[in-house]
């Protein structure tokens, strides 16, 4: 908890945070073949940027933290 309380204290993370809007969603609707709507359409197009990218046997699993653009364009991924 140090740690943290030392980064949140840092007025520039404070700054750049204001670009960020943080969303947490149910991932099974969301990674479900085919996609299901929009949203899992653009989960789908982030997730497949991101850690589990090139495999070539995807696995059904896309949980994680992911941080993207608007449009899609993933920043990065856990």
């Amino acid at each position: 908890m140090k740690g943290r309380r030392y980064v949140w204290s840092d007025p520039r993370l404070h700054e750049i945070a204001r670009n960020f809007i943080p969303a947490a969603d149910e991932c099974g609707y969301l990674q479900a073949k085919p996609a299901r709507g929009p949203e899992a359409e653009l989960f789908q197009k982030i997730a497949e940027q991101g850690h589990y990218a090139g495999k070539t046997v995807p696995t059904a699993s896309r949980q994680g933290t992911y941080a993207a653009a608007p449009s899609g364009k993933l920043l990065a991924s856990i």
